[in-house]
């Protein structure tokens, strides 16, 4: 599923989103200037779950002042939760605990077209989420809780007020994000079913770039299916202590450690001999958690974005759209 994304609209058309009729646009202000200088940072207007701003560009002085750049065109930024907005489009409020699969995806690009004249092959991403939200095969905080490291850096607790608990580990250019998506909505007041949400932040283009990924046109048509192989590699690199099938084995008291594993982290040869050993013994279970949790993700991705035939026909509507402009 999209989650959160950022994305700079190119050729935007600002002064329709000035007057449109759904908007209504407070500014922001970097610094104060003096008021020949203007002092507009940007505006941004909220609807539903998203936040559009348009953004004037500013060039700092020597003394760390902020003004806008002379003769610098102003730009829009759109950014907020994808899977939030088609929910509150079809009247059920401003939650992404469900499912939001294809058919959403192109009901919410379709929307920005027609609302906003937002054209998603106009869409330059900046940062997106990917992932799924899946019943775990058990209990979401005993599987959290011996989620140990993703590949050498630690899984660490972090707290934040409008999300909740969850573990991640923090890259250059992306978060792992790994959380108990039930719980969060359970304090809310909402009773769902127990939800567990594995994810990727793409917090700079890198990786969707190398693989042609630029807007959110490419994003649909690189083949959003093509995801599960990522996410599914992901999970795989999580260091998990199976507790499922690794109570009876040698080691055990170290594996079900985090302490031992960090410890062992500061030599590099023994830390990839008990890492190897570890797959190695769950891999040869078959009921092994960390494989099941594999299996469900990849399924769930598949269940979500396996049917082409509805980005083929968006493809066909958007084509004769841009023939006939």
């Amino acid at each position: 599923m999209i989650d959160f994304v950022r994305f700079v609209v190119e050729e935007a058309p600002i002064r329709f989103l000035e007057q449109h009729k759904d908007l209504d646009f407070i500014e922001e202000r970097y610094c104060e200037l003096p008021e020949e200088n203007g002092g507009k940072g940007f505006i941004h207007a909220d609807f539903k779950s998203l936040r559009i701003k348009i953004c004037s560009p500013m060039t700092t002085l020597n003394n760390g002042l902020r003004i806008k750049t002379p003769n610098a065109e102003p730009y829009v930024v759109i950014e907020g939760s994808l899977h939030k907005y088609w929910n509150e489009l079809n009247n059920r409020g401003s939650q992404n605990y469900n499912d939001f699969g294809i058919e959403g995806i192109i009901e919410v690009l379709e929307d920005l077209e027609d609302r906003f004249r937002i054209s998603p092959e106009r869409c330059t991403l900046k940062q997106v989420e990917l992932g799924v939200n899946i019943q775990p095969p058990d209990d979401t905080k005993k599987i959290l809780q011996h989620c140990f490291l993703h590949k050498t850096k630690e899984l660490k607790w972090t707290y934040v007020h409008d999300e909740g608990s969850y573990k991640q580990a923090v890259y250059n250019n992306h978060i792992i994000k790994i959380y108990d998506k039930s719980l969060h909505y359970s304090k809310l007041g909402k009773n769902i079913k127990p939800t567990l949400r594995f994810e990727i932040k793409f917090k700079r283009m890198r990786w969707l770039n190398e693989n042609g990924v630029y807007t959110l046109w490419d994003l649909v048509f690189y083949g959003l299916h093509k995801f599960e192989l990522k996410l599914a590699k992901e999970w795989n690199n999580i260091l998990f202590y199976d507790y499922n099938v690794l109570d009876i084995v040698p080691h055990q008291n170290d594996y079900c450690n985090p302490n031992y594993w960090q410890n062992l982290l500061k030599t590099p040869h023994n830390f990839k001999y008990h890492r190897d050993k570890l797959k190695k013994l769950i891999g040869a279970n078959p009921h092994s958690i960390k494989s099941k949790m594999a299996e469900i993700i990849e399924k769930k991705w598949k269940q979500l974005f396996g049917d082409t035939s509805q980005i083929t026909s968006y493809y066909i509507r958007r084509k004769q759209l841009v023939d006939i402009a």
